[in-house]
């Protein structure tokens, strides 16, 4: 393998979890949800996966009630990002989107309403959520 091939490379990412996020991202259900606990470098995060577009709304959403201008300038900018129709994420990453979310990290939590990862920062997951 050559240093450029090493470079452009995309991580290797677990074939089940890719199928979930597809799944949801392809459903026509807005609403489409499935409990989910992942484990990253620095700690349990658990919550809800759903689709990139149910993820987008709600984050337009909450930028919306907190300042309309900010919420209207990312509408117009975000407009002008390239997209496949097919996927409108234009990362070149699959990324997660999670809402709901509870991260531990040793005895501290944290919580918030959505959370959006890269899948190549995930170590491991498993369906539905800890009971700690």
């Amino acid at each position: 393998m050559t240093d450029e091939e090493r470079t452009t490379r995309m991580p290797a990412m677990d074939v089940y979890l890719q199928a979930l996020n597809s799944l949801l991202d392809e459903s026509d259900d807005s609403q489409a949800s499935i409990a989910v606990t992942l484990h990253l470098s620095g700690g349990v995060l658990h919550g809800h996966m759903i689709s990139h577009r149910a993820w987008r709304e709600a984050w337009l959403d909450q930028i919306h009630a907190s300042d309309p201008a900010v919420a209207a300038f990312l509408d117009t900018a975000l407009a002008v990002v390239p997209t496949d129709a097919d996927d409108p994420d234009p990362s070149r990453e699959p990324y997660l989107h999670l809402r709901d979310v509870t991260y531990h990290h040793g005895t501290d939590n944290a919580e918030a309403s959505l959370w959006r990862g890269p899948m190549s920062a995930v170590s491991g997951w498993s369906l539905t959520q800890p009971r700690l």
